[in-house]
């Protein structure tokens, strides 16, 4: 069942659901992903409850499902949205190995259609909403929408700058006593680790870690 957020969405930027009329391409049927499996996830979805989670950075949709799985296990009525350009990296791009990754038909990336897809046959299509935007227009969006999450996932670009700009701008759309979290906060990714812990320090306060996960919680007045 579709929440208010999730109608507001359609409504504002769509005007239709942007899974109204898709059949393919075929989806992976247990889609890949990093660290969807954490313990965190369903961790703070039965602390906080959340009514909307936000996740910057999808691919190919399998945290998002993750999340939308926790959901409704633990009953809760909610709305995933999920930011991406389904575009790939810099990385992706330059490097043979990895480009195959991207599904480019035509000079153009297929990888939306792949998590429409892998989302549907997961039988969440209900509860998670693409949004097809870099992550500064898609914050700008939601804000204009007057919307707040009370869980906003971090896991896009891992470049220091890039990601501390993700931070600035979702910070204000997590709801008083919300949580922001994230991936990635180890050795291997110095630009994540150093961008929480300067966000954290304007803050004034300490991130929690868990395994590879960061989490910064906003207090009850904002």
């Amino acid at each position: 069942m579709t929440t208010a957020a999730y109608n507001q969405i359609i409504d504002a930027l769509f005007g239709v659901s942007p899974y109204a009329g898709f059949a393919g391409p075929v989806g992976d049927p247990a889609p890949p992903g990093w660290g969807q499996n954490s313990p965190v996830f369903e961790r703070l979805i039965c602390e906080i409850r959340p009514r909307l989670i936000v996740e910057v950075g999808s691919w190919l949709g399998a945290s998002a499902i993750r999340m939308a799985h926790h959901l409704g296990e633990q009953g809760i009525s909610g709305t995933i949205v999920c930011v991406d350009t389904w575009l790939g990296s810099p990385v992706h791009w330059r490097t043979a190995e990895y480009r195959g990754e991207l599904r480019i038909m035509n000079g153009y990336p297929q990888l939306y259609y792949a998590f429409l897809a892998n989302v549907m046959a997961a039988g969440h299509a209900g509860t998670i909403l693409p949004l097809p935007q870099p992550s500064d227009n898609a914050a700008r969006l939601l804000e204009e929408l007057k919307l707040q999450a009370q869980l906003v996932y971090i896991d896009a670009d891992h470049e220091a700058t890039s990601v501390y700009n993700d931070l600035t701008n979702y910070w204000p759309l997590v709801a008083p006593g919300g949580t922001m979290f994230g991936d990635d906060f180890i050795a291997d990714w110095p630009g994540v680790v150093r961008a929480v812990q300067m966000f954290a320090a304007k803050l004034g306060v300490q991130p929690e870690i868990d395994g590879n996960k960061w989490i910064i919680r906003k207090g009850g007045g904002g």
